[in-house]
């Protein structure tokens, strides 16, 4: 209950529509709270069950699934773009592009392309956008060379998803849902949009505007078609995956477990190579790793502008952290990082 009255005071600090926060050890809950509402201006109030817009949080499920494939030999980090994607018309210095890279943000892949409008279009097949984007993405300038430093690729991520996709023979969304979903039990995670704008059923995006939250539709309703707000669907793999608290815990307890030791939903070595910060970026392979009193600490945030959220790691103290507000604002990444904090202050003897 102290959480949640320190929620409330960081809502109207902050002036959030609504924040959640949980910590968790040794696959415990410790303590969750969420204070607020779904949309701003209407009375539905957020619950322990709502789902949560991940944004780059995402990138993390998008390595982990590429991870799976590099267990079973179907993958190698070393790949090439030249052999994962033959037969596919690419620039020449897209050749030698490795899954390392590419993971790694690496690659000089451009941070976004966002080219084409039609790739918000909901009523073109996502399958079609999708390839057209891979269409364009291979023929974009890379903004430097292929491992000379560290650009954060939102395309370059969504590149990862689509050569899942030519690995496992499905869409990602599927391939998430079968190597990560369901062997996890997060029962209740999806992959881009799917709700009904006519009934608040769950947290509403929202912009800052006037000094008080707006809400977005998450979906913008138009004569001939639906365009997505915020982050279009062909980005998912750095992007658009959706949880609520407990099913994320089960994920981020996996990755914990992992690199701790304990076998998975893959090898521990497999998630020590996740957690690694290979080319002195303070980056893994869809994870910040970052050093502290405490050891490495590893998480991400994630953000499409509409909606904020965060993961943290602690592997020595086994801890777990999580927290999401349904606004985009400049202040939302401290607002959670308070709670974060109280959180902790809360399960401190």
């Amino acid at each position: 209950m102290l959480l949640e009255e320190r929620s409330k005071e960081i809502i109207t600090q902050y002036k959030l529509p609504s924040l959640s926060i949980v910590i968790a050890r040794d696959s415990k809950i410790l303590t969750q709270a969420t204070s607020g509402v779904r949309k701003y201006g209407s009375p539905e109030k957020v619950t322990l069950q709502d789902v949560h817009h991940l944004g780059s949080i995402s990138k993390s499920f998008t390595a982990t699934l590429i991870a799976t494939y590099v267990e079973n030999k179907k993958l190698s980090f070393n790949d090439t773009l030249k052999d994962l994607l033959p037969g596919m018309k690419m620039l020449k210095a897209y050749e030698d592009i490795t899954i390392d890279q590419l993971l790694s943000h690496r690659s000089g892949i451009v941070a976004n392309l966002m080219e084409d409008e039609s790739w918000w279009d909901g009523s073109i097949p996502l399958a079609t956008r999708k390839a057209s984007f891979l269409k364009t993405l291979l023929q974009t300038p890379l903004e430097h060379d292929p491992g000379k430093a560290f650009e954060y690729s939102n395309a370059g991520y969504a590149l990862l998803a689509m050569i899942a996709e030519q690995v496992g023979k499905k869409p990602y969304e599927e391939l998430l849902d079968l190597r990560i979903f369901k062997p996890l039990q997060m029962k209740n995670c999806s992959v881009g949009f799917t709700w009904d704008t006519s009934k608040v059923t769950q947290p509403w995006p929202h912009i800052l505007k006037n000094n008080l939250p707006s809400a977005i539709p998450p979906v913008y309703p138009t004569q001939e078609n639906k365009t997505i707000a915020g982050n279009t669907e062909v980005i998912n793999g750095a992007d658009n995956v959706r949880c609520p608290m407990s099913d994320l815990v089960r994920y981020l307890q996996d990755h914990l477990n992992g690199e701790n030791g304990k076998k998975g939903l893959l090898r521990p070595d497999t998630y020590r190579e996740l957690h690694k910060d290979h080319h002195g970026d303070d980056y893994g392979y869809g994870w910040v790793v970052q050093q502290s009193p405490e050891g490495v600490v590893l998480g991400h945030d994630g953000s499409n502008t509409l909606n904020y959220a965060r993961m943290v790691l602690v592997p020595k103290s086994n801890l777990i952290l999580f927290g999401a507000t349904n606004i985009g604002s400049e202040n939302a990444g401290t607002a959670i990082e308070a709670g974060m904090a109280e959180a902790v202050k809360l399960n401190t003897p």
